[in-house]
């Protein structure tokens, strides 16, 4: 089965906060998108993706 490009994971600030953020599968790197940003559930940051896909 072939991998999704974009997964949420979790990702700490410097301030020791914790958020849910877009990991790009293709590049290796946290997403660049605007459409991206961070998110307090894995869940919302779920929808983000969905949607972004969506709107292509």
């Amino acid at each position: 089965m072939d991998t999704p490009r974009f997964t949420p994971e979790k990702r700490t600030a410097i301030d020791g906060k914790q958020w849910w953020c877009v990991y790009d599968t293709q590049r290796h790197c946290w997403s660049t998108y605007l459409c991206h940003g961070k998110y307090k559930t894995r869940k919302a940051c779920q929808l983000a993706i969905d949607y972004a896909n969506q709107i292509k």
